[in-house]
């Protein structure tokens, strides 16, 4: 059995930090002052069991569960200046209750079914992980806040010295799907259910079945062969609609989101979803939402936010905000999208057409975050990747880096998805035309 002393020696040990005004995927020691720092960090995260005497007692993972990213969070959270306390503790108490529930929980039709020993167990343990965080929190909060700030101080006065890691490719590689143009779209789902994320190619009008069809290629294949060509019961349709794949109905199977942003018959933005059960042969919901008709100030992705089970609408506005940043509005998948479940802005400023946007749980904490990929006129002089923590409310960068992919145009699309089955989304570029092999290709990046 595991000590209570020990926990709060791991906990109070894993602080670490991602500092406001100090890039994340960099290393900077600031004149060797701080030479734990990296990864953007005054001091690398590293779990639940930094620096503990008994690392093995204060794991980042008991059983299923795995309470890693929750812990990282929390401890860029209290190094974030001027961060509430209360609202990191809260955070990262529910992020460990999510974590057991996530491991053993499951939705079986509208009913949350939970293995009642194990999942007794792991919220014993995160209890206990809560309970020693809340005890010393206004000792610690304070060390850590002045940390951050002496940090801060110091680079902003001796620059510090600087290096930026490179993200390597996992895959790069020409597929049988032809060049391809604004007439598709793509997205990243498990289709077959064997594991491996496969790559969907919505071709939305000039299609030989007058349809809006399907092509999808086999991710353990590394794209080499189409698992399924099918045209749909949806029209040919145009750049007033965007595509997404989640499981609606909880079959196991990803299905199609059709997203019509305008000239719709509820004068809405509507979501009209395919079942991927059938082929994407029938609608399983047709529906108008409270979201006004939207243009292409709109990005549209799915994802479950408020971890119900169900896919979530999350309608990215990029420019022309009240809050004169990129905002966030989310419809809930429960209430069959007619009600809102937050809206907010965020960090990052208003957005065009050089940005890209997805959805996926970067820090395995439980809660998506927010892609925000830049494809040109960056800093870096590559493609880069802005990650906004879901636990935040989408308030706090967690990644802003370079990648290895150069600056990139309209003939890219992105999309995220775990590639190499490490728990951690990966950056899919697709490239659609002016390609080497002349095809559209698949380049697969590690952020």
């Amino acid at each position: 059995m595991f000590s209570f002393h020990s926990i709060v020696l791991g906990i109070l040990a894993a602080i670490c930090s991602l500092q406001r005004g100090v890039s994340a995927g960099t290393d900077i020691t600031c004149g060797g002052q701080f030479p734990k720092a990296g990864g953007g960090l005054a001091q690398r995260t590293d779990g639940c069991s930094s620096w503990s005497d008994n690392p093995s007692q204060v794991r980042d993972s008991w059983g299923s569960a795995n309470f890693r990213g929750v812990c990282d969070e929390h401890n860029r959270c209290y190094y974030t200046l001027r961060a509430n306390v209360d609202e990191c503790n809260r955070n990262f108490c529910d992020g460990l209750r999510n974590a057991c529930r996530k491991a053993y929980c499951r939705k079986i039709f509208t009913a949350t079914v939970c293995e009642p020993l194990t999942y007794g167990s792991c919220l014993q343990i995160a209890e206990t992980y809560c309970a020693a965080v809340r005890l010393v929190e206004k000792d610690v909060y304070a060390k850590a806040q002045d940390l951050q700030e002496r940090y801060e101080t110091c680079i902003a006065e001796n620059g510090g010295v600087t290096t930026e890691a490179a993200q390597g490719f996992l895959l790069q590689t020409g597929t049988p799907l032809h060049e391809t143009d604004d007439t598709f779209s793509f997205a990243i789902g498990d289709w077959n259910l064997d594991g491996r994320p496969d790559l969907f190619a919505v071709k939305k009008s000039n299609t030989g079945s007058k349809s809006t069809e399907v092509h999808i290629l086999s991710g353990a294949l590394n794209f080499q062969r189409f698992i399924l060509q099918t045209g749909t019961p949806l029209h040919e349709t145009d750049d007033t609609f965007s595509f997404a794949v989640g499981d609606w109905n909880h079959d196991g199977r990803p299905d199609l989101f059709a997203v019509k942003k305008s000239n719709t018959g509820s004068k809405s933005t509507e979501v009209h979803i395919l079942s991927g059960a059938s082929n994407f042969q029938r609608f399983i919901l047709q529906t108008g939402t409270p979201l006004h008709e939207t243009d292409d100030t709109f990005s549209f992705a799915v994802g479950d936010w408020n971890q119900d089970g169900l896919p979530d609408l999350f309608a990215i506005k990029k420019s022309n905000t009240g809050s004169k940043s990129t905002e966030v509005h989310i419809l809930s998948g429960a209430s069959n999208f007619q009600r809102f479940i937050l809206q907010t802005g965020t960090p990052l400023h208003e957005t065009d057409d050089t940005f890209s946007f997805a959805i996926g749980d970067r820090n395995q904490d439980g809660r998506p975050d927010l892609f925000a990929v830049k494809k040109n006129s960056t800093g870096s002089k590559s493609t880069e990747a802005h990650i906004l923590s879901g636990a935040s409310n989408f308030q706090r960068f967690i990644l802003q880096t370079g990648t290895s992919l150069h600056e990139t145009d309209d003939t890219f699309s992105f999309a995220v998805g775990d590639w190499n089955l490490d728990g951690r989304p990966d950056l899919f570029a697709i490239k659609k035309s002016n390609t080497g092999t002349k095809s559209t290709e698949v380049h697969v990046i590690s952020p």
